[in-house]
């Protein structure tokens, strides 16, 4: 019988918190453009927010604004719309100076992207804009142009938009706002390549805070559930008790649903979850016990050897049981996890793919109506079914 202590499992949910939030910092992203560029309505799309209305903003300098959201891990600094050859415009120069010289400062403090948006209704790149982007890429700031409404434009347009950068080997990407969904917009694009060129420290922060390319985050999120499958077969390996399993599987839980910005909504089904494994694990100790049982009676109607051949055998009979044993709890421990992890990585899934349909959702009303016990069971033994017909 299997019996973790749910008091144990908690303690490790809040150890994993802990140690969460410890890791890593809030990537700062600058947004760089003209007056009537498209910068606030890019940020407000891609974060699901609106920063002006929902954030704090706090003036840095004459021409920037840092914005931070409760809750929401990531600094976006706002550079003040200017026009060329006015007196922002001169202040403005100075300031990306200054973010370009930033290199000397802890790593918190730096800008991490640069996002610089030109409006693709202009028709132009000015040379301001070009010379500006190559100071940036020289000194290795991760920077891409991102052209807005192109909705606006024609496709020639762009192309002759893009020309210009590609010339000069600069990433690009076109985006609207108003239609996400033509389909040479490349919102998803940006995401992912803000996120691969983002240093490390604050890359998985840029991820969870982002809500235009959730098929990524599930991506992400499924490559750590395999890291701890990992760490399931060591601790097997290492004769760990189910309870060690199950405490790794609850800070595995536990990550998951920090990294879908979800961690608030765990607590329903945390324990379920643990209990989903308890019943699992189980059922595979009865059938383990089973199959001992039948190998104890064709032992018992075998006939007598003599006593060299029988020692010989019942020594190869215990080398091979103890293998048996380990790939056993080894194929349990992996089975276990990897169910596990993938069922909650699908349901955080769901839940901020209805987020991002209706911006008004009930989250707990929606968990209530789609997630019933009899729901998360049938996926987890659904992920249950895949990796075993993968092991066969």
């Amino acid at each position: 019988m299997v019996n973790v202590d749910q008091s144990l499992f908690d303690s490790t949910i809040h150890t994993a918190a802990d140690e969460f939030d410890k890791q890593g910092h809030h990537p700062n992203i600058l947004v760089v453009g003209a007056t009537g560029a498209g910068k606030s309505s890019l940020v407000n799309t891609i974060f699901g927010v609106d920063f002006a209305q929902t954030g704090t903003g706090k003036p840095i300098t004459q021409t920037t604004t840092k914005y931070t959201i409760e809750n929401m891990p990531i600094n976006l600094f706002d550079t003040k719309g200017y026009e060329l050859g006015s007196e922002e415009h001169t202040r403005f120069l100075e300031e990306m100076h200054t973010y370009m010289e930033d290199q000397n400062k802890p790593v918190q403090e730096q800008i991490h992207m640069v996002w610089y948006v030109i409006s693709a209704s202009n028709h132009r790149i000015t040379d301001l804009d070009l010379e500006m982007i190559e100071k940036f890429r020289v000194i290795g700031k991760p920077i891409c142009i991102i052209f807005t409404k192109c909705d606006l434009v024609s496709e020639s347009t762009l192309q002759d938009l893009s020309q210009v950068l590609q010339d000069h080997r600069i990433n690009y990407f076109y985006v609207s706002t108003a239609l996400p969904e033509m389909d040479y917009i490349q919102l998803s694009h940006l995401v992912e390549w803000s996120y691969e060129h983002m240093d490390y420290s604050v890359r998985f922060a840029f991820l969870r805070s982002q809500t235009v390319n959730l098929k990524l985050i599930r991506s992400e999120v499924n490559k750590v559930i395999r890291e701890y499958v990992l760490h399931a077969i060591g601790h097997s390996a290492k004769n760990k008790s189910v309870e060690d399993i199950m405490n790794l599987q609850g800070e595995m839980l536990y990550t998951i649903f920090k990294q879908y910005n979800l961690e608030t909504h765990s607590i329903k089904f945390m324990p379920f979850l643990n209990k989903l494994v308890q019943i699992y694990l189980e059922e595979k100790d009865k059938d383990k016990d089973k199959d001992k049982d039948e190998k104890g009676k064709k032992k018992q109607n075998k006939n007598q050897e003599d006593e060299k051949q029988k020692k010989s055998k019942d020594l190869k009979e215990k080398l091979k049981e103890a293998g048996i044993e380990f790939l056993i709890k080894g194929t349990i421990a992996t089975t276990s996890t990897l169910a596990v992890g993938y069922t909650a990585s699908e349901i955080c899934y769901r839940i901020n793919k209805a987020k991002v349909k209706n911006k008004t959702l009930n989250v707990q009303q929606y968990v209530d109506e789609h997630f019933k016990e009899s729901d998360v069971k049938n996926l987890f033994y659904q992920f249950n079914k895949k990796k075993n017909n993968k092991d066969e």
